[in-house]
């Protein structure tokens, strides 16, 4: 591989650095020519071919006025850099089982410390990856077939195992080409080194400068140490770091991804069908246009995905482009002659960026905007809470008991498994009073020393009408084991905060995550309707209490026959009930059934072997000493 001029003058000037950056070149060169990259076989381009042009955009990319004041180092870490930011793209089967086993050991790093091992990383991943919904399953891999475990010998692998091991590499391939970079690339045997060890501090700058290039180039330069952050190493390395991940960014011209590939062979992954269409929209790239500072980028979407993905990217770059200029000036910008450092541009134009003139000029088959389907959250709490519950109050604290057993199972759980220390086990469970009295306003308030809520979940979830948390990957990762739940669940579709507008047109809700350590506990009252919701921080116990004033009307029904809303059966977790006036009452709980997997002998249950159920139990007896005329079923603890 030829080096740009400019850049390979400027390495020739050190004849060590020069030797440095041809061994790196000879090794890599073979390895990358193939472009034998057996993980991501439907992949666009990162032959030696992308390489190249990446090395060769960065030349174009550095104006005029920075060359006099680049040093070899400079330009060593470019090469090295642009030469190490894919390569974990192109590790063998080897190479990847070398990573897993833990016999890849890389080399400590000044600038990154305390990682997770790969062993561990893979392990973390395979736990995700189990729980993939079908929308994942299918962007991956096409189909919606659970994964499967990865075999230990490489000959055993299927297609679908290259995507799942392609997913995880794509996640860490840049910290991977920093250890490359240090370590050597792994494989079969010891790893193969890029560089002599006497140049160990050059390959652990250049690694760190390809790993910047997927994360944000302002926390990577602030890893720098403060006087070093303009010069270290004798190389400008936020120039550097802007370079590279402008110059790859740039990369997203059609002969990346040859249409004529695609009509050969079919890509099974609809994420991977849809970056090879983004690069083959486009037609042109220019900067022949009316701003100097500008590039021009021409295409020709073939369908209205990939105009918006082309959208998206082409703001992702503008948003890069911005970023990496705030810096430069914030490092450089009093400080001549380095404030000299720059690129030749700042701004990305498209004919995509006027849909309206797209459209008129273009007449795609397609109108090119973004049709979804879109909720209006005021109209659809109006339009659910009746045809979901009927007018009835009741129903309202039954869904809110529910997801409050649910906490406190949940919490349980997280103690037995050792994730959370025993001392957050409260003696009591669930509380749920009803308070009235002369000359106030009646409430009903459920209360539980459960997991709690942390601001991301109440936003997320709690207010995201039809999110369930317990769809979350995240508590899959807590309650899940070989993809079976291990809390046995009452609350079901994540809609159950609607139902408590049955009870009143307004609801207080106060609550503290489990996990959190600073007593970080938030309040927010909303309405029924409500388009903006203020939270506050406040002082509280692990759990939630949700308060909701009553009306005179609902609390009529309620005090008139307190069994309507007698909706639990279980002693563990346990839900009191209480009536709160002038004194308190507690009243009795009326249905007391076995709890799972509980011994039945000295009862009047009988139990079923049931596949897919933890436990099912019946009794007619009971049923006729409770005074039920019909059966009742009883669900987890609630009836129904």
């Amino acid at each position: 591989m030829d080096l740009p001029p400019r850049i390979k003058d400027l390495i020739s000037r050190d004849h060590a650095l020069n030797a440095v950056v041809l061994k790196a070149l000879a090794i890599v060169e073979p390895w990358t020519l193939d472009n034998r990259t057996v993980f991501f076989h439907e992949y666009t381009d990162h032959s030696l071919k992308h390489l190249s042009e990446v090395l060769l955009t960065a030349e174009g990319l550095i104006s005029d006025e920075s060359w006099p004041h680049l040093t070899a180092e400079d330009g060593a870490v470019i090469v090295l850099s642009v030469l190490l930011h894919d390569c974990a793209l192109h590790i063998s089967e080897d190479g990847f089982y070398s990573l897993i086993s833990g016999d890849f050991q890389p080399s400590p790093s000044r600038y990154v410390r305390g990682e997770i091992e790969w062993p561990a990383l893979w392990d973390q991943f395979l736990m995700e990856a189990r729980r993939f919904d079908q929308r994942k399953l299918h962007a991956l891999f096409g189909n919606s077939d659970p994964v499967q475990d990865v075999p230990l010998n490489k000959l055993d692998l299927t297609f679908k195992h290259r995507l799942l091991i392609g997913e995880f590499l794509r996640r860490h391939h840049a910290r991977l080409a920093h250890e490359i970079a240090i370590s050597g690339i792994p494989g079969p045997n010891s790893p193969v080194a890029l560089a002599d060890r006497d140049f160990k501090d050059l390959m652990d700058l250049s690694g760190y400068v390809a790993r910047s290039h997927n994360s944000s180039i302002r926390s990577a330069v602030d890893v720098l140490e403060p006087d070093q952050r303009r010069v270290h190493r004798n190389c400008r390395v936020p120039f550097v770091m802007m370079v590279l991940r402008i110059a790859d960014y740039l990369q997203i011209h059609s002969s990346r991804a040859p249409g004529q590939l695609l009509r050969l062979k079919t890509l099974v992954s609809p994420v991977s069908r849809g970056e090879w269409r983004k690069h083959m929209s486009v037609r042109e790239i220019h900067q022949a246009h009316d701003d100097p500072e500008a590039i021009f980028v021409d295409c020709e979407p073939e369908s209205a995905a990939t105009f918006l993905g082309m959208q998206s990217l082409l703001r992702d770059i503008q948003t890069e482009l911005d970023k990496s200029w705030a810096v430069l000036g914030e490092v450089y910008g009093r400080l001549p002659p380095l404030n000299s450092l720059g690129i030749t541009i700042r701004r990305i134009r498209s004919n995509l960026d006027d849909p309206k003139s797209f459209w008129e000029k273009r007449r795609p088959s397609y109108l090119p905007r973004d049709f979804r389907f879109k909720t209006a959250s005021a109209e659809l709490m109006d339009l659910l809470v009746m045809p979901l519950y009927g007018e009835k109050p009741e129903v309202g604290i039954r869904e809110l008991v529910q997801n409050a057993v649910d906490a406190c199972r949940e919490r349980d759980d997280l103690i037995t498994k050792g994730l959370v220390d025993f001392a957050f086990k409260s003696s009591k469970d669930v509380i749920v009073t009803l308070s009235f009295s002369e000359g106030a306003n009646a409430c009903l308030s459920i209360e539980d020393f459960g997991v709690g809520m942390n601001p991301d979940v109440v936003d997320k979830y709690l207010l995201n009408i039809g999110a369930s948390f317990r769809r979350s990957d995240i508590w899959r990762k807590n309650h899940e084991t070989g993809g079976h739940s291990t809390v046995h669940r009452t609350g079901r579709f994540g809609i159950g905060l609607l139902a408590a507008f049955l009870l009143g047109p307004e609801i207080k809700v106060t609550t503290r995550s489990i996990h959190d350590t600073e007593d970080n506990a938030i309040t927010f009252s909303c309405t029924q309707g409500s388009e903006s919701i203020e939270v506050k921080p406040c002082k509280f116990h692990i759990g939630t209490l949700i308060e909701i004033p009553l009306s005179d009307e609902v609390l009529a029904k309620l005090t008139k026959n307190d069994g309507i809303w007698d909706w639990y059966c279980l002693n563990t977790p346990s839900v009191e009930r209480i009536l709160a006036t002038d004194t308190q009452i507690s009243l009795k709980q009326r249905y007391v059934v076995p709890d799972c997997d509980s011994p039945l002998d000295t009862t009047k249950w009988r139990r079923i072997i049931a596949k897919g159920y933890d436990d099912i139990i019946w009794s007619y007896e009971s049923l006729e000493r409770w005074g039920q005329p019909e059966s009742l079923v009883i669900c987890n603890g609630v009836w129904d």
